[in-house]
């Protein structure tokens, strides 16, 4: 079955000069200098023709595929599968939302920035189905001067300081704690809170609320290599890799998982958001000896 040319030149912008922008469908890169074409694209591969919806060469894997034509491209399911090479179809997709090979398409035309520095950026991903983001800038910021992680670091530099090999050797340790990101919570009953809202007393689980760090990953286990010099120099190397979603889960608190039994159903399953796509985040802090 050969898909229409119409859906794969709807891809390709015709008022756009190829010689300006030459990544359109896939992502890969039109070719139009050595065929002519302006539907022709490059991936590693094989050379794909839009208008035709079918590879130019036969797949070097045909071999694995004896029920599908030699040129056809992902295996002839353009919808929800992808072809980044030119050899078998990626039907490796792990998200939950609807209609995610039509938004995942949506994200590689639009060449979605997977390096996000705000909640904002983690939804727009989202929803497009990534399946990964890197959190950058203002976001990484927050989570370096978040009080609960800046407490985690006071306590390790406490315990390579009283280390008996501190100041006469190089060494090295490792630690992995989860951290509650966003601030801490009021410490009454959350159906308290619930029937009362606007007790003065309460406020502190409106900052929670309110701290965008709370929803991009709240509980997540971050891993710390710390390594200490002969001259005291401590440097700390920190990582996480965490899952954006809004459902309840282990390892978080029963009022977080309350509050996205709901949420959770709203953003994944009617929206449509990936409730599989992984945040991952690394930095480093240094603290000279004084």
């Amino acid at each position: 079955m050969t898909a229409k040319t119409t859906h794969y030149q709807s891809f390709i912008p015709q008022s756009t000069n190829i010689g300006e922008y030459r990544y359109f469908f896939n992502g890969q890169e039109a070719d139009n200098e050595v065929f002519g074409e302006k539907s022709l694209f490059a991936f590693e591969y094989r050379m794909h023709d839009a208008r035709l919806g079918r590879f130019w060469s036969v797949d070097p894997l045909a071999a694995n595929y004896p029920w599908n034509s030699t040129y056809a491209f992902c295996e002839n399911t353009p919808i929800w599968a992808r072809e980044l090479e030119g050899l078998e179809a990626d039907k490796s997709y792990s998200g939950s939302g609807w209609g995610h090979g039509i938004r995942r398409q949506i994200a590689r035309v639009l060449n979605v920035d997977e390096n996000i520095s705000s909640i904002v950026g983690a939804g727009i991903n989202s929803m497009l189905q990534s399946d990964q983001v890197n959190v950058t800038g203002d976001a990484l910021n927050k989570i370096k001067n978040d009080p609960k992680m800046r407490e985690f670091e006071q306590n390790y530099l406490q315990i390579v300081q009283s280390d008996s090999r501190f100041g006469k050797q190089d060494f090295k340790v490792k630690y992995k704690d989860c951290v509650s990101f966003g601030g801490e919570r009021a410490t009454e009953p959350m159906k308290d809170q619930f029937f009362d809202p606007l007790n003065p007393k309460y406020k502190d689980t409106w900052k929670v609320a309110a701290n965008e760090l709370t929803w991009l990953i709240r509980h997540v286990n971050v891993t710390t290599n710390v390594y200490v010099s002969k001259t005291g120099d401590v440097r700390m190397y920190h990582s996480f890799t965490d899952t954006f979603d809004l459902r309840p889960s282990p390892g978080r608190s029963i009022e977080y998982n309350i509050a996205t039994t709901i949420l959770g159903f709203i953003y994944h399953d009617v929206i449509g958001g990936n409730d599989k796509m992984t945040v991952k985040a690394s930095w480093t802090s240094e603290h000279p000896k004084k």
